[in-house]
C-alpha cells in the first residue's frame, strides 16, 4: 500500500516539474484527479492498518476461545462430537440417533429412522 503512496506523490511532481498549472481548465482536472488519487492512497493504507489490527483481534479472540472450550469441555470430547454427530432423542418413540451435525441444520424435516416421525417438533405451535 506505501508503495501506491509513493507513485501518487511521484505524479504529482511529475505534474509540478511539467509546469501543469491549476489555471487552465485541463490543468485543473488533472491536478484534482492527482489530488484525488493521493487521498485514495493514503485511505487504502488506513484501512490495510485497521484491517491488520482486526485479524490480530480475531486471532486473539479464536485463542480465548480455546482457551474457554479447553475450560468447559476438559479436552475430552465426546467421540460423537469429535467425529461432528450430535446425538438427538426422537419426542416420539423415545430413540437415541446420531446425526452428522452439517445434516442435521440442512434439513427441514429430519425423519426418525426407527418411526419415520420428525426427529424436531416445529415449535411454531400448531398440534399434528
Amino acid at each position: 500500500m506505501e508503495n501506491m503512496r509513493k507513485k501518487a506523490a511521484y505524479l504529482q511532481g511529475l505534474a509540478e516539474g511539467l509546469g501543469i498549472s491549476r489555471e487552465d481548465a485541463q490543468g485543473r482536472v488533472l491536478l484534482q484527479v492527482l489530488d484525488l488519487l493521493a487521498e485514495m492512497a493514503a485511505g487504502m493504507d488506513e484501512m490495510a492498518d485497521k484491517v491488520a489490527s482486526l485479524e490480530e483481534f480475531a486471532e486473539e479472540i479464536n485463542e480465548d476461545l480455546g482457551d474457554i472450550e479447553e475450560i468447559v469441555y476438559g479436552g475430552d470430547e465426546p467421540a460423537s462430537q469429535a467425529e461432528g454427530m450430535i446425538e438427538i432423542t426422537c419426542p416420539h418413540c423415545g430413540e437415541n440417533v446420531l446425526v452428522d451435525y452439517a445434516t442435521f441444520h440442512d434439513e427441514q424435516e429430519l425423519p426418525c429412522p426407527q418411526c419415520g416421525k420428525p426427529l424436531c417438533e416445529d415449535d411454531s405451535g400448531e398440534e399434528g
